[in-house]
């Protein structure tokens, strides 16, 4: 027959197993929580960083090349606007999107109505 207190005896025994097998996850856990911390409070210097990095000139794609992802957290301020490519001025294509009016040689209908 089991005693009482054979059996609080094989219940700490079996309690003590369990919390020595916590004892390395309740650490990990306390460490994750700084690390969190610590990569929150980076993320708005790299933020700035990379804004910096973008207004001098890099691209997201050369800097994305270099190993520096797109930042989380931006610096506030003004959102960033989407590059557009500049035509320049002299080509064809950049004379042509810069005049409102169209080109009177390219319209025959226009020709045609304008009087000799």
């Amino acid at each position: 027959m089991t005693t009482t207190d054979q059996i609080l005896k094989r219940a700490q025994e079996l309690h003590a197993a369990k919390m020595a097998a916590l004892a390395p996850l309740a650490e990990l856990v306390a460490l994750r929580e700084e690390l969190r911390r610590q990569l929150s409070e980076s993320d708005d210097a790299y933020g700035r960083a990379y804004a910096d990095a973008e207004a001098a000139g890099w691209s997201a794609v050369e800097l994305a090349g270099i190993g520096a992802e797109t930042p989380q957290r931006r610096p506030k301020g003004r959102p960033r606007k989407p590059r557009t490519p500049r035509l320049q001025s002299g080509t064809a294509q950049a004379d042509e999107e810069a005049s409102p009016l169209p080109s009177q040689s390219s319209s025959p209908a226009h020709q045609e109505a304008v009087p000799s």
